[in-house]
């Protein structure tokens, strides 16, 4: 029922004219004709950003392709194609061939509600900058944050060790709707939320029993290459804690 349900709902975000494709799923079937179609409403709708943060078409072809668009709200994939040199034909294709679910639906969702991808720079994985970041004494720490979509949702998951050397590895799936969604692998803290202030910032807050234990509100960097997380709490013992951990995107 959940698959139906996000089906149905990425559908909405397309309100595709296309009878027979499908274009809310990879590949578009059938293919060729669905292909042609469904790849030409992406680059005639998304923006330079959603090309290149979605898609990971460079600048450079992604202004290209907007600069050709015009009172037309929709071409075919080859009409795009024929206006390309051969090394960017095999970059599109290439881009489309390995278009995810997740990322079919951050476009769609993107497109539709006019959101830049700028909405995503949390997206990708984390390194732990440990030469730029503070902690509080005897606190573990993540070393590598990976941030991806999950059908309407978000999936984090970090991995680190303990104050005492052993590794850790925790799971969060949910939404930045501030509710509370639960956290497996911590046995410090069983709940996070998250709300989206605004493009690069977020407040989250930790609970354990329904009891808030800490909080932070992360920042993310303009250029989207740094990810400042400020957390204020209590350990355990009931001391109070405050870690300013800086992570750097490598992917």
């Amino acid at each position: 029922m959940k698959c139906v349900c996000v089906a149905v709902t990425i559908l909405a975000f397309f309100r595709l004219s296309f009878a027979d494709c499908d274009c809310t799923i990879v590949p578009f079937k059938p293919d060729p004709p669905c292909f042609q179609k469904c790849a030409g409403k992406i680059l005639s709708e998304a923006s330079v950003t959603q090309l290149t943060t979605i898609m990971g078409l460079d600048s450079a072809l992604a202004q290209k392709i907007v600069a050709w668009r015009s009172g037309e709200s929709r071409r075919l994939f080859d009409w795009y194609k024929s206006r390309l040199t051969p090394r960017e034909v095999v970059v599109l294709e290439t881009a489309f061939k390995n278009l995810t679910p997740e990322q079919t639906y951050a476009l769609a969702r993107s497109i539709e509600t006019g959101t830049s991808g700028a909405a995503n720079l949390d997206l990708g994985t984390w390194k732990l900058n440990e030469a730029a970041s503070t902690f509080a004494p005897r606190i573990g720490r993540s070393q590598t944050v990976v941030y991806k979509q999950a059908w309407g949702k978000v999936k984090i998951t970090t991995d680190g060790v303990t104050p005492e050397g052993k590794a850790t590895h925790t799971e969060w799936v949910g939404k930045y709707d501030g509710r509370d969604y639960p956290v497996t692998g911590d046995s410090n803290v069983d709940a996070r939320s998250y709300y989206k202030l605004d493009d690069r910032t977020f407040a989250v807050t930790l609970k354990k029993a329904g009891k808030v234990v800490a909080s932070s509100r992360v920042v993310i960097s303009a250029d989207g290459k740094t990810r400042t997380v400020t957390t204020i709490g209590t350990t355990a013992e009931g001391k109070k804690l405050k870690n300013i951990t800086v992570y750097d995107k490598s992917d």
